[in-house]
């Protein structure tokens, strides 16, 4: 908000001190074009790289809108879901595997094994 208070103040002050001048960092878009041109002569704003304060007017916040609601977060929460339920799913095995080499001998692998088959027979 800087930067912007700073390109408005030197506008105001125009009047009364013709030779201020401002150099603003980032300055967000607070005029509208025909005020920007009027600034021009006496205002110069600094934007770094991707900045998207600078870019922020109504225009790119519909753009962004639009854009948030047609990605496919249903899409993408579910595959990250199911990654990890698969991790999850692999560390209790090797805890589960552990705790019976460590318990049972692996005795307990055994019987549930054999119970599979059973089951499956079945």
């Amino acid at each position: 908000l800087g930067a912007g208070t700073a390109a408005l103040l030197a506008y105001l002050l125009q009047d009364k001190l013709p030779q201020v001048s401002a150099t603003c960092f980032a300055t967000p878009a607070s005029a509208d074009p025909a005020l920007a041109a009027e600034l021009a002569p006496y205002v110069t704003t600094v934007i770094v790289d991707t900045d998207m304060v600078p870019r922020l007017g109504p225009r790119s916040m519909h753009q962004l809108c639009k854009d948030v609601a047609a990605y496919p977060w249903r899409h993408m929460a579910m595959e990250d879901a199911l990654i990890v339920k698969a991790k999850a799913i692999t560390q209790l095995k090797k805890r589960a595997a552990a705790l019976d080499a460590q318990y049972t001998g692996g005795k307990l692998g055994l019987w549930m094994d054999q119970a599979r088959a059973k089951l499956d027979e079945w």
